[in-house]
C-alpha cells in the first residue's frame, strides 16, 4: 500500500499523533511527536539532572522508551502527562544510580534557571535564585518544573508523579510558601516573589 503518500492532518494532536503510532506503528506521526517535545524534554531533564551529556542520554531513552511502550498508551489519558512520566521516572532513576556512585558525575553544566537579566545586579539576584533552586530536594524541583516549566495543570502534575490533585496541590502551596521565605532571607525584595 501507499503508506509513505498517506497524509497526517496537519494540526494532529498529540493525542492523535500517539494514537496512530500506537495503532499502526506509524513512524511519520512518531518523527512528528520528536519534533514537537524533545526541546521540552531536554529542558526538562537538563534541569532535573543538571548534566547536558546526561540530559541528552535520557531524552534518547524517553522517546526509545516511547516507541517501545506504544502499545501500552491510554488515549483516556494526556500524551503530555504520559510522556513527562516517562522522562521523571528515567530523571529519577538516573539521580538514585548517581546516588549510588554509578553514575557519570562529569559534564555537569549550570542550568538556566532564570533567562535574560539585563544588569549586574539583575545577574547577581538570577545567580542567587538559580544557588537556591539547584539546592532544593528532586521531588521539590519535579513539582516546580512540572508547574512552571512544562506548564502543567494539578490534575496532569498529579496524574504525572502518581499522587492525589489535592497532594500535588498542598506540596506546591507549602513549596512556594517555603521558597518566598528562603528568598526573602536571601535579600529579595517582596516586590520581586511573584511565585
Amino acid at each position: 500500500s501507499n503508506r509513505k503518500d498517506m497524509q497526517l492532518p496537519k494540526e494532529a494532536g498529540d493525542r492523535e499523533l500517539m494514537c496512530l503510532v500506537r495503532d499502526r506503528a506509524d513512524m511519520r506521526a512518531f518523527e512528528d511527536l520528536v519534533e514537537r517535545w524533545e526541546g521540552r524534554l531536554g529542558t526538562l531533564l537538563l534541569r532535573l539532572t543538571g548534566n547536558i551529556q546526561c540530559a541528552c542520554d535520557l531524552r534518547q531513552e524517553v522517546f526509545f522508551r516511547v516507541w517501545r511502550s506504544a502499545k501500552t498508551y491510554n488515549d483516556a489519558f494526556a500524551f503530555s502527562t504520559w510522556v513527562t512520566r516517562i522522562a521523571v521516572n528515567l530523571a529519577r532513576s538516573n539521580a538514585a544510580k548517581e546516588s549510588r556512585g554509578n553514575g557519570n558525575t562529569g559534564n555537569h553544566a549550570p542550568v538556566d534557571w532564570v533567562d535574560g537579566a539585563a544588569t549586574l545586579e539583575a545577574v547577581e539576584q538570577a545567580e542567587s535564585l538559580r544557588a537556591i533552586l539547584e539546592r532544593l530536594p528532586v521531588a521539590e524541583k519535579e513539582l516546580l518544573l512540572l508547574r512552571f516549566q512544562m506548564e502543567l495543570s494539578y490534575p496532569e502534575i498529579a496524574e504525572t508523579l502518581g499522587i492525589p490533585e489535592t497532594t500535588a496541590k498542598s506540596r506546591m502551596t507549602i513549596l512556594l510558601r517555603k521558597l518566598r521565605n528562603t528568598l526573602s532571607q536571601a535579600g529579595f525584595q517582596r516586590s520581586d516573589l511573584t511565585l
